[in-house]
């Protein structure tokens, strides 16, 4: 499961950059984001050249170590991870189905440090929320780190992670 921007980037430098550079620079802005299957055989299949890379892959967010396993920073996932994840979307899509056939439809938008539903939303000009003091009206949540996220998630403690 990756997501690729499609952009246009400019590379900012104060002088000319070699073109190997540039080349690298652009690379990095084009690298994948997402979630890899942890078998290291289907990421080396994925990226033909991470042996030329001591095993730091370009397009994928992964880097395999010499004993063919992952570094910490990859972005990697089990088949009961895989499915712990699945279970937990198709829980939350029926939850917000359910919610919305029996009514529910307030508007109840998050607040995860600074960032908020509302900053890039679409709908902002009809939406007539209206934060109101120091909380706003925004359900909280608080961040999570990747192993306490994969934790929860295979726990099934939806509640916990929402800050609920």
């Amino acid at each position: 499961m990756l997501y690729f921007h499609v952009h246009n980037p400019l590379i900012l430098h104060k002088n000319r950059p070699q073109p190997d550079d540039a080349a690298k620079e652009l690379r990095k802005r084009f690298k994948m984001r997402g979630l890899v299957t942890a078998d290291a055989d289907v990421v080396r299949m994925m990226d033909g050249d991470l042996r030329l890379r001591n095993g730091y892959s370009e397009l994928l967010p992964v880097a395999l170590k010499a004993d063919g396993g992952f570094y910490s920073s990859s972005a990697v996932v089990t088949p009961q991870g895989w499915e712990a994840l699945r279970s937990e979307v198709r829980g939350q899509i029926r939850r917000i189905g359910t919610d919305i056939t029996d009514g529910k439809v307030g508007i109840e938008p998050y607040r995860l440090g600074k960032k908020t539903a509302c900053q890039h939303c679409p709908y902002r000009s009809v939406c007539q929320f209206e934060p109101l003091g120091e909380e706003g009206g925004y359900r909280h949540l608080r961040p999570l780190g990747k192993e306490e996220t994969w934790r929860l998630l295979e726990g099934g403690d939806s509640g916990e992670r929402h800050g609920e």
